[in-house]
């Protein structure tokens, strides 16, 4: 197994940075997905230079989830071997902002300890961003492999240090989305029970949506059956996640893919065979009428 070490000169420059301002810790527990099974994304937010997360693809990413939202100034990350040179952080906060997404990015990194800032929200005054979740894509590293030794938030009121090691981003093109291939009725019913219209996630615990792309997840929640999340192949099946603040009671799920041409999905644990295209997941509360599709 290939082993990955945080190097001399990385050392010396995570020094040299904390000359100027002390690496933070984290404020609260902070859940992170993506990694491998081997090296798995907690690893990323330990507190550990010498441990890691790596995912075994570029692209990847990686999501750092929280209990509550805090105020940030944007990340230092820290990577090793053949180090990742480009990303994207997407922060979003459905309780401050109803969901809104800000963007931090970096490109063309030259050394694996980077810095990434946020633009603050448009509905916020100050410096910063308050958000509970932040999503690291991972697009560019010098191998095969998007290692990550560690994220460190950056808080307001912190000295930031600019390690200058990067290039400016291109303009990220704006190519509005194709209209959807098919049409849904614009209110929700359960197949063969006109009567029963699913429950909504409540405001206080909406999950958030992890798999694919953030704008594309965010479909599986948004109610609006013109959205969908896809992803997967015939050799590749696609899988994402819903995350919750916290626990809730529930009898089972309702979930709507896209209908005929093939891309309606057939089995999931949530992980789906095949191409997979899916409109919107609900939740079925304890107390709710259960029926069966038709």
């Amino acid at each position: 197994m290939r082993q990955t070490f945080v190097t001399a000169a990385t050392m010396l420059l995570v020094s040299h940075t904390a000359l100027a301002q002390q690496l933070n810790s984290w404020s609260q527990t902070v859940f992170s997905i993506g990694g491998s099974a081997d090296h798995p994304g907690e690893l990323a937010v330990d507190g550990d230079m010498t441990t890691y997360s790596e995912s075994t693809e570029v692209p990847s990413y990686h999501a750092l989830l929280m209990n509550r939202g805090s105020s940030f100034l944007g990340l230092y990350i820290q990577s090793s071997g053949d180090f990742i040179t480009d990303y994207h952080v997407d922060a979003i906060n459905w309780g401050f902002t109803g969901g809104s997404i800000t963007r931090g990015r970096v490109c063309g990194a030259t050394s694996n300890f980077t810095l990434v800032l946020f633009e603050p929200w448009p509905e916020q005054s100050g410096p910063g961003i308050v958000t509970d979740s932040l999503f690291i894509n991972v697009t560019g590293a010098l191998g095969n492999t998007a290692i990550i030794n560690e994220v460190y938030p950056i808080f307001v009121g912190d000295t930031i240090f600019y390690p200058n090691n990067t290039s400016p981003c291109p303009p990220e093109a704006s190519v509005p989305p194709p209209p959807p291939p098919f049409t849904l009725p614009p209110t929700p019913a359960i197949p063969g029970h006109p009567e029963v219209t699913p429950s909504r996630w409540m405001p206080s615990n909406k999950p958030i949506p992890v798999g694919g792309t953030v704008a594309n997840s965010a479909a599986l929640v948004d109610y609006n059956t013109t959205t969908y999340w896809s992803g997967g192949s015939n050799e590749n099946p696609a899988s994402f996640s819903l995350l919750f603040n916290f626990k809730e009671s529930y009898q089972g799920l309702y979930v709507q893919s896209v209908p005929g041409e093939g891309h309606f999905i057939t089995d999931y644990s949530i992980t789906t065979d095949g191409v997979a295209k899916v409109v919107e997941v609900y939740p079925i509360y304890a107390g709710d009428l259960l029926v069966e599709p038709a």
